[in-house]
């Protein structure tokens, strides 16, 4: 056979089969192969026997490992009884053999297999099978396989986006490096919580790069940079995204009364993204390592109003609301009418005001509803008699209930001393006051 280009030498081998010697280097294809032993002199007598046919299957050899392999070949004996061993190697690192195999005298072909180990890893190793029958020695074409040579593995220390991946193959080490940079971004605003990928953001990282340049020992044993791409026009567009979400107009608030009930119309401010510094933030943060979560920011401009005041009285939780544009500047419980004399459901205003003021029964002594003269400090007249005036009840007295108790009105509205005087002097004549249900 014609022998392959000269490779490194191989260690000895065999599981199944063991060395029994080898042939000096130089030995050509046509040489005879020492593996099997010389055939016997023919006999004149006997027929003239037919050479033995070796063929190999594809593979010729499987189980290819680091440091091992199992050799397949067939031989066609013809009938005749035989030898047969595999030659391993070549002119240049010797040539070696496995254990001579007996053939069966048997028509047809015979598999023959031996198994290597032992060899060296990421080495060529050279083959062929040699056969001896009665009609002389036949060698086979050559063969060849390449042993799993030892994997390539970065060096100790290494690090990619603050991952360690030292002692680690490129494999490995791709994998894990690509999975942390996949991490989502996390966005918050006001408790809420969402995430983007890098990939819907834009981002991409040259993981292959880096590999390259830490096998090449550029960074190798530290930091090595993994360049990472962020295309500015998905940034913008997710940016746009959330300002579509997030921003709004501003709107002025109101109150109104609807049958026995108040409509509250809350102010909104005006909302808008903060563009430009968003982007920045984001394009910082998928080339970070650490990725901390980026709050929402948000431009916010409050409603611009007339300043308009509503006093809103609840009578089933006995409680006065003070609203501007809208908006609850003050609360209090008060005390509104007991059930005979109720505190009229209604919209009114501030009619006019007295300071101090004194109460004068409309019904005579006698009557159940009479009372004395009651002087207070502050008062101020909504409707038919009735109006938002301070007490001198505790402080326990207000609030849900108290219309049933006591203290309850003969259809005016109690309020708390101090909250009246803020009232009083806070709040000017003809500001509307809705008195509901709820």
């Amino acid at each position: 056979m014609r022998l392959a280009t000269p490779t490194i030498g191989i260690a000895a081998l065999v599981a199944t089969a063991l060395l029994v010697g080898s042939a000096p280097a130089g030995v050509s294809a046509a040489a005879v192969s020492t593996c099997t032993p010389p055939p016997a002199a023919p006999d004149p007598s006997l027929p003239v026997p037919r050479p033995a046919v070796v063929a190999y299957p594809v593979p010729s050899s499987t189980a290819v490992s680091k440091t091992a392999a199992t050799l397949l070949g067939t031989v066609d004996t013809g009938g005749s009884a035989g030898q047969v061993a595999f030659e391993l190697g070549d002119a240049t690192s010797g040539l070696r053999c496995t254990a001579v195999q007996p053939l069966a005298a048997v028509a047809g072909p015979q598999p023959v297999t031996a198994k290597l180990r032992s060899e060296k890893p990421g080495t060529t190793v050279h083959f062929r099978l040699v056969v001896t029958t009665a009609a002389g020695q036949v060698v086979g074409a050559d063969q060849a396989f390449t042993t799993v040579a030892n994997p390539t593995r970065l060096a100790p220390g290494t690090t990619m986006l603050g991952l360690r991946v030292g002692y680690l193959t490129p494999e490995q080490a791709r994998a894990r490096v690509l999975a942390r940079f996949a991490r989502p971004v996390v966005f918050t605003w006001h408790g809420k919580r969402w995430k983007a990928t890098p990939k819907q953001l834009g981002a991409t990282a040259d993981v292959d790069g880096a590999l390259d340049r830490a096998l090449a020992g550029v960074g190798g044993g530290r930091a090595v940079p993994v360049t990472i791409t962020v295309d500015p026009a998905k940034v913008e567009s997710y940016v746009d995204y959330l300002d579509s979400l997030y921003a709004r107009s501003a709107r002025v608030g109101s109150v109104t009364r609807v049958g026995r009930k108040a409509k509250l119309v809350e102010p909104l401010t005006a909302r808008a993204v903060q563009k430009q510094r968003m982007e920045t933030i984001i394009t910082r943060t998928l080339k970070s390592a650490t990725r901390p979560p980026i709050e929402l920011l948000l431009n916010e401009t409050k409603p611009v109003g007339p300043g308009q005041l509503f006093i809103v009285v609840r009578l089933e939780e006995q409680s006065l609301t003070l609203y501007r544009d809208g908006a609850a500047v003050l609360r209090t419980p008060v005390t509104t009418g007991r059930p005979a004399l109720p505190t009229p459901v209604g919209s009114y205003d501030i009619a006019w005001r007295r300071s101090p003021y004194t109460f004068i029964s409309p019904w005579p002594e006698g009557n159940p509803y009479y009372y004395p003269p009651a002087h207070v400090t502050w008062a101020m007249y909504f409707f038919d008699n009735d109006f938002l005036h301070d007490s001198y009840e505790p402080a326990g007295a207000y609030g849900k209930g108290s219309n049933y108790g006591p203290y309850a009105s003969h259809g005016c509205v109690h309020v708390p001393r101090d909250v009246m005087q803020v009232l009083y002097t806070t709040v000017p004549d003809h500001t509307p006051l809705i008195v509901v249900d709820a």
